[in-house]
């Protein structure tokens, strides 16, 4: 049973004074925020102050605002009472919450720290954490005297979670919190864990807890990339209300998802957690520190790391379809990007009356900023709170016109600027206002209009009265009827056009253009015109696409429209002389067209219609090709797997030569016709394009790399064995995943993916040679596909170079010994390899061992050794008396259910070791004390009559009635034996002269039947 630990606080007011007046905080007029606090002894470390900024009625520009002060004066948000905290969330009656971060120990300018993979984890007190609520403290200020203070959730090392009042945390910190207003819940981002916890903001019990990804290793450190979760902020969306957050996946990629929480409890629900968001981070040691919403449903996104190379993004949309980002100018110096982490929409008062009550809501945007100055000028107004309008700054080169400048530390004269990086989250207390969601799909239309350059020829127009930079693309189906045509219109600079099949074609936005534009005066802009093939009635569905990672239908409108008498026919291309056939291995289709469409064409798109089957090249440029002519032939690479008998396709035409969708000039005018164009696939010997070329990489050594160049299309190459033949062996062997199952002759790799198309793959493995072989030397390689078949086998021969000696995994330090009835093997393992080892396989001929491999909980490094390792002889030929062993290392363990394989491996055969056989019988042993484990046995003599160390003794020999004793030389011939040894031999044979200095093998027995076989050196 896991027991739960809570934190108990017998007193709500740890930190308390007692004041005339209680500070309270306005909503539509304060804002808090946090920064890094340095207790020195004059200055008290203040780590938040309430900024009065919701009233900008006679504010300066251009110069540093110094708002009202809350009196008395809140004298309890210090270093000594909070530690630095970050994270800032508001309730709805004013109670405010303060997370604990690690982000600044080591200094105030160490933020980007928590960028890093493997940070330090922050202690207690200074730069750390308060020890009241710990490495992962939540703190309460009240919302009757913000000068009361407790801590709401505490921290423990390990436990707590779900059904506590505590967070497992070791020195990590929180990431971000966030108040979910029609919920009243508190949601907490764990750095440690990468867990997301909802708690209870009246109690600080933990009611619910989110892991988004993968389990985190146990321990203490900081969650891995990918997992590592920062900013968070709740929004209220028309149909639910979700949890966005901000993930880390990398030093150059972070994340932003979501998840559905529920209306009533908070909790988190199952199986909605949705990718938001794919945002490039500025620079490494950058991460999305800060999330927030207006109430229009408007996402702010501000980063935080790099002092001078941190931005802040505003997106616009809904759940799973937002636009492209509006980057904010972040202050004059470097360009503008100098967020420090925090970020919140902010109100403005209705009225210019100090007292005044009401307030708009979200109506600019209140940022946290380093170095706020004029342009080209390196005198700093302030370090703190930015403003910016809700589109941002009309002229950023005169930004402060615009701006309201807050620092922090208020008055600069009195009170300097506030310290670079030093600063952190921002929170304005709301205004009442009840979440808006603009109903995005009410301010898009689509109609079509009859067009008179045809029978069945329409114009289709569009209207876009949200953003210019949020549909992406514009796709029309048709339900039954196929669009034979389309030109573009003139007046539609923005995107380019493309079929996807008869009765689907995208209009999808250029280069250097946002997406849909907003209408003109007229209301609607069109596209462009389409022709209808076929006859009766139809409809199209106009899908509004949105921008990426989701790129899906935002919007759809459908449009019906009255049948046409025009009948389906090849009105765009007639077919002329299709055929294919096998060249070099491959198979090549070709064709000619003749041009039935009243453009010039210069550019064909071929769309299979048979599964497995691709055209490669797709698009096809062709010479002008004028209406009524014929082509000379056009010809393409067919890709295939499986085992298809013939392949279609539809066949569109452009009036560009140019990839549609890649780069200009765009068509303007495509058809296409609802006939598939078929070929019949022949057969073709994969070794006619299956090729491998070697180069050496050592001058006189066999070490090669190994390049792959395939022309063969009909099924993708999954698998490659290479097999040494006639006692070649691989020293060494690096290359795409390794499958398990490696021997010194024998190493089989995985492509990657599904294996590898068509196309050269330089140097994608290589390998030292060694073994007994004479020259050539000669490797088979067999290319398989993915159902293990063999396609073809290359033959590779070397010459004029020298086999490597192994230097691999050798055994050292290793005993044959009798268990009981069990035979045991106990070894070490030298890693000589150059990398490190997480997998070795014990390669035994004639026994049978209960493993053949081990994985690794700790690598074993180069030159390291690791160990030790025990196998049991399960079973063996009786007949046997001796057997040798090696080793094969790996760089990786094979797993295939989690994708793990080894990408290096090395085997030393020649390196092994023999050794006798011993057989362990059971034996009734009267005889206790007379027992190997009773026994103290050297591993080396120095027999060279110096008294010390001269004769091979065994302590505690004497429990024994006799002790058998055989040394064999390195060949495995017996150079001495005793059978009754009385602990005097000093490294002679049996004819009593010395033994050569070197390492022999020693088998002893005991009178119950018990053998230990074992090495020892002898020096002199």
């Amino acid at each position: 049973m896991k027991y739960k630990q809570f934190l108990f606080i017998s007193i709500l007011n740890l930190f308390s004074c007692i004041l005339s007046d209680a500070q309270v905080i306005t909503p539509g007029l304060d804002a808090v925020v946090t920064l890094y606090g340095q207790s020195d002894g004059i200055n008290p470390g203040t780590v938040a102050y309430v900024k009065s900024v919701g009233n900008q009625l006679g504010a300066p520009h251009h110069a540093n605002w110094v708002p009202p002060v809350i009196t008395p004066p809140i004298t309890n948000w210090t270093v000594d009472h909070l530690g630095q905290v970050f994270g800032i969330a508001i309730d709805d009656v004013g109670n405010v919450y303060f997370s604990t971060t690690a982000m600044y120990w080591g200094g105030s300018g160490n933020a980007q720290r928590l960028a890093t993979a493997t940070p330090s984890a922050s202690g207690a007190g200074g730069n750390g954490y308060h020890i009241s609520g710990g490495a992962a403290g939540i703190y309460k200020a009240d919302n009757t005297n913000l000068n009361t203070i407790s801590v709401l959730t505490g921290t423990v090392a390990v436990g707590g979670g779900t059904g506590t009042n505590t967070l497992p945390n070791t020195g990590f910190g929180i990431g971000n919190i966030a108040y979910a207003k029609t919920i009243d819940k508190l949601y907490a981002s764990n750095l440690e864990d990468g867990i997301i916890y909802c708690i209870d903001p009246a109690t600080g019990f933990i009611t619910d807890a989110f892991d988004p990804f993968a389990a985190d290793a146990s321990g203490a450190q900081i969650a891995d990339f990918g997992e590592r979760i920062f900013g968070l902020a709740v929004n209220n969306e028309t149909a639910e209300t979700r949890l966005y957050y901000a993930v880390l996946m990398n030093d150059h990629q972070s994340d932003i998802w979501s998840v559905q929480l529920n209306a009533t409890t908070g909790a988190f629900v199952a199986a909605t957690n949705s990718i938001e968001i794919n945002l490039p981070v500025s620079s490494p040691g950058t991460y999305i520190s800060d999330l927030a919403f207006s109430y229009r449903g408007d996402l702010l996104v501000a980063e935080k790391g790099a002092p001078h190379n941190a931005n802040v993004y505003q997106y616009f949309g809904k759940h799973n379809a937002w636009s492209l980002p509006m980057t904010l100018y972040m202050s004059a110096f470097t360009g503008g990007r100098n967020s420090a982490g925090g970020v919140d929409y902010g109100c403005s008062a209705k009225s210019p009356e100090p007292d005044n009550e009401e307030f708009f809501c979200d109506t600019l945007i209140w940022t946290q900023s380093n170095a706020i100055s004029e342009p080209n000028v390196f005198t700093w107004l302030a370090y703190g709170l930015l403003s910016h309008p809700l589109n941002d700054y009309a002229n950023p080169s005169d930004y402060l016109s615009e701006a309201y400048i807050v620092n922090l530390k208020g008055d600069v004269t009195q009170n300097g600027l506030t310290p670079k990086g030093s600063f952190g989250d921002v929170e304005c207390y709301d205004w009442t206002c009840q979440p808006f969601n603009q109903d995005v799909c009410g301010m898009v239309n689509a109609r079509l209009i009859k067009s008179d350059s045809g029978d069945c020829c329409y114009l289709l127009q569009v209207s876009n009265h949200y953003r210019a930079d949020y549909f992406s693309k514009i796709s029309i189906v048709s339900d039954q009827i196929s669009i034979g045509d389309v030109s573009k219109d003139s007046t539609n600079e923005w995107s380019n056009i493309s079929y996807q099949s008869p009765t689907q074609l995208v209009f999808a936005k250029r280069i250097f253009f946002d997406g849909l534009p907003l209408d003109g005066a007229n209301g609607f802009q069109t596209l462009g015109t389409l022709c209808f093939a076929g006859t009766g009635p139809g409809s199209l569905m106009i899908n509004f696409i949105g921008n990426l990672p989701q790129n899906d239908t935002v919007c759809q409108k459908i449009i019906a429209f009255e049948g046409c008498s025009v009948p389906v026919d090849t009105s765009c291309v007639s077919v002329l002389d299709i055929g294919a056939e096998c060249l070099s291995g491959a198979i090549s289709m070709k064709f000619r067209i003749r041009n039935n469409a009243a453009f010039t064409m210069r550019g064909l798109t071929l769309y299979s219609q048979t599964p497995n089957v691709l055209a490669s090249p797709k698009f096809l440029p062709i010479p002008d090709l004028l209406p009524g002519e014929t082509s000379g032939y056009v010809e393409t690479t067919l890709n295939i797997t499986g085992n298809p008998s013939n392949a279609c396709f539809f066949i569109a035409a452009c009036d560009q030569n140019t990839t549609p969708g890649i780069a200009g000039p765009y068509p303007n005018w495509c058809c296409m016709d609802s006939i598939p164009y078929c070929v019949e696939i022949p057969t073709c010997n994969p070794c006619e394009a299956i090729a491998f070329t070697t180069t050496q990489n050592d001058p006189v050594k066999c070490c090669y790399n190994i390049s792959l160049e395939s022309n063969y299309g009909q099924s993708n190459l999954a698998y490659l064995e290479f097999i040494g033949v006639g006692g070649t062996q691989f020293a060494v062997f690096t290359g795409w995943s390794i499958v398990g199952g490696v021997s010194s002759s024998y190493v089989k790799i995985s492509a990657p993916g599904i294996g590898v198309s068509p196309g050269i793959y330089p140097d994608f493995a290589s390998f030292c040679l060694t073994g007994t072989s004479v020259q050539p030397y000669t490797i088979l390689v067999n290319s398989l596909d993915s159902e293990g078949n063999k396609l073809c086998t290359n033959i590779l021969q070397f010459e004029s170079c020298e086999l490597v000696s192994p230097s691999c995994a050798q055994i050292v330090g290793d005993s044959l010994y009798c268990d009981g009835e069990k035979t045991r093997y106990s070894f070490y393992v030298k890693n000589n390899a150059d990398f490190p080892i997480w997998q070795i396989d014990l390669h035994a001929a004639g026994i049978k061992l209960d493993f053949n491999h081990a994985e690794l909980s700790e690598a074993i490094l180069p030159d390291a050794t690791g160990g030790p390792f025990v196998f049991t002889v399960d079973s063996s030929d009786k007949a046997l008396d001796r057997f040798c062993l090696y080793l094969t290392a790996h760089n990786g363990i094979y797993d295939s259910i989690n994708g793990l394989a080894a990408t290096a491996c090395c085997t030393d055969s020649l390196g092994g070791v023999c050794l006798p056989m011993i057989r362990c019988e059971t034996v009734c042993d009267t005889v206790i004390c007379c027992d190997f484990s009773k026994m103290i046995i050297p591993n080396g003599i120095t027999p060279n009559a110096d008294g010390v160390n001269d004769a091979f003794v065994i302590v505690n020999a004497s429990c024994c009635a006799s002790i058998a004793m055989t040394v064999y030389n390195q060949w495995g011939n017996i150079v001495y034996q005793n059978k009754q040894y009385q602990n005097d031999w000093k490294g002679e044979n049996q004819s009593n002269t010395k033994l050569a200095q070197g390492t022999y093998f020693i088998l002893l027995e005991l009178p119950t039947g018990n053998k230990k076989a074992m090495y020892i050196d002898v020096r002199y």
